[in-house]
C-alpha cells in the first residue's frame, strides 16, 4: 500500500494521526488561502475538526495517474460532507521519500465555490481554469491527467525557469507566488509544479527559500554588509519578514544567520 491509499485510508476511517503520518515530519507546508505556514499536525487538527462536524464524511476515489516523476493527480468524490451534495474534484500530490511533500485541492466549478476560502493545505480554487477546454477541445487538467509534460517540455521549461531565476533574480520578488511565475513563463502552474518537483526534487516554496537564502549568504559575507541590519538583509533576499527570514535560513542551513557569520 503506497502513501496515496495511506492518505485515502486515513481520511475514510476518521484517523487524523494517520494523516499527520502520511507527511515529512520535519515538513512545513503552506496554506495558500491564507498564505501561513502549517505543519503536518496541524492539518490532522483541521482534519480532526472536519471528522467531528462531518461523522459521515467518506472520499471515494474515482481514479488515479501513475507515480509520475513523484507526481500523482487523483480524482475524487466525497460524500456526507453537506446533505445532499456531492462534492467532486482533483488532488495533486507530490511524494517524496515515500511521504506526502504537497498537496494541492481543486474542487470542480460547482461545488468549489463552497469552499473557496476555507483554510486546507494547498488549495487552490480556479474553476475557469479547470473547465476552460483549449484550443483541442480538452481542459488543460484533462491533458496533464493523461499525459503530463514530455521530457523535453520539462527541460524547456527548466530553462526558463533558470533564465528569470539567475538572470533576472525573479526570486527577489516579495509577492513571488506559484501563479505568479507560472503567468510569466506562460504555463499552467500543474506544470509549473511538476517541473520544479522533478528537476529541482523540492516544492515551490523550497526553491525559492534556497535561492533567497543563498542571496542572503551572499550579502552577509560581502564587505558591505558588516553593517547590515537583519531586516534589511531578510527584505533585500525577499522575505517579507525577519521571522520567515530566520526561520527559512535555519532550516536550509541549520544555523542562524548570525551563527553563519561568526562561523566565516
Amino acid at each position: 500500500m503506497d502513501v496515496v491509499e495511506q492518505y485515502l485510508n486515513a481520511w475514510n476511517a476518521h484517523d487524523s494521526k494517520a494523516i499527520e503520518n502520511c507527511f515529512l515530519p520535519e515538513g512545513i507546508y503552506i496554506d495558500s488561502n491564507i498564505n501561513v505556514e502549517v505543519s503536518a499536525h496541524q492539518l490532522a487538527l483541521r482534519a480532526s475538526e472536519l471528522f467531528t462536524c462531518f461523522p459521515k464524511l467518506k472520499v471515494c476515489v474515482k481514479d488515479r495517474t501513475p507515480n509520475a516523476g513523484g507526481l500523482i493527480a487523483t480524482r475524487w468524490t466525497i460524500n456526507g460532507a453537506l446533505p445532499g451534495l456531492v462534492l467532486s474534484g482533483v488532488d495533486m500530490l507530490c511524494i517524496r521519500q515515500g511521504k506526502i511533500q504537497s498537496v494541492q485541492v481543486y474542487f470542480d466549478r460547482d461545488t468549489g465555490k463552497i469552499f473557496a476560502k476555507v483554510p486546507s493545505l494547498h488549495l487552490k480554487y480556479a474553476p475557469e481554469g479547470l473547465s476552460r477546454p483549449n484550443k483541442t477541445g480538452v481542459s488543460e487538467l484533462a491533458k496533464y491527467h493523461t499525459s503530463g509534460l514530455s521530457d523535453r517540455e520539462l527541460i524547456n521549461i527548466r530553462q526558463a525557469l533558470q533564465h528569470l531565476m539567475h538572470a533576472e533574480q525573479r526570486y527577489l520578488d516579495q509577492d513571488l507566488s506559484l501563479s505568479k511565475l507560472a503567468d510569466e513563463l506562460q504555463i499552467s502552474t500543474n506544470h509549473l509544479s511538476q517541473t520544479i518537483n522533478t528537476e529541482f526534487h523540492c516544492n515551490f516554496y523550497q526553491f525559492i527559500n534556497d535561492l533567497r537564502i543563498s542571496f542572503a549568504k551572499q550579502l552577509i559575507v560581502s564587505d558591505e554588509a558588516t553593517e547590515l541590519k537583519a531586516l534589511t538583509i531578510s527584505l533585500e533576499s525577499g522575505f517579507k519578514s525577519t521571522s520567515t527570514f530566520y526561520a527559512a535560513f535555519k532550516k536550509i542551513t541549520g544555523m542562524t544567520p548570525k551563527e553563519f557569520k561568526i562561523q566565516l
